[in-house]
């Protein structure tokens, strides 16, 4: 699955997303990195697996924006292809959809 960083620093980048779980922050140690000073080091848990995307804020400093409200740390929620997602000043989005 494809991850598109929509608004940030990183604006058009695309990342692939594997299947089974990856994290996604700003430190190096992450399985996808964001180069943002407002991303968390740790920022999010995503688990992908047959086509659908579950997200977990991992207590972000800055929080995760999804589907119009605050996500809540270490609540998992599913991500639908083609909706942005909020973490701190960068706007990403997943799925093929987003490229355009």
């Amino acid at each position: 699955m494809d991850l598109v960083i929509l608004y940030g620093p990183e604006i058009g980048r695309t990342l692939l997303i594997n299947e089974g779980v990856s994290y996604l922050g700003r430190s190096l140690d992450n399985d996808t990195r964001i180069e943002d000073k407002t991303v968390s080091r740790k920022h999010l848990k995503l688990e992908s697996a047959r086509g659908k995307l579950f997200v977990t804020d991992l207590g972000s400093r800055n929080e995760t924006y999804c589907a119009g409200k605050f996500m809540i740390p270490g609540n998992e929620v599913e991500v639908k292809e083609g909706a942005p997602l909020a973490i701190g000043m960068t706007v990403i989005c997943f799925g093929a959809g987003c490229k355009e």
